[in-house]
């Protein structure tokens, strides 16, 4: 996910990653002991994840720059093909 995100920055597209564990301090250390760099926001009380019914992990949402929903992927469904997208939202 990494080298998706380095990509789609170069690509001009925004990315930011929501996380549901139980601790924002476990999130940060596997940010820290994966040398993340993306952005990383704690979901607390996972009120994001029941306001869009994620019930799966990842969920990939693509938002066009009007902020609409363009697709939903319940899984990961591979940095070319993010990227293929991403760039038809620009």
């Amino acid at each position: 996910m990494q080298k998706v995100y380095a990509d789609l920055t170069k690509a001009g597209v925004k990315v930011l990653t929501i996380d549901t564990d139980k601790s924002q301090s476990a999130m940060s250390d596997f940010v820290r002991a994966k040398k993340i760099t993306m952005p990383v926001l704690y979901d607390a009380g996972t009120k994001l994840q029941k306001s869009y019914a994620v019930t799966s992990v990842p969920t990939v949402f693509m938002v066009d720059k009007a902020g609409k929903v363009r697709s939903i992927y319940t899984s990961y469904p591979g940095g070319k093909k993010i990227l293929d997208e991403a760039k038809r939202y620009k």
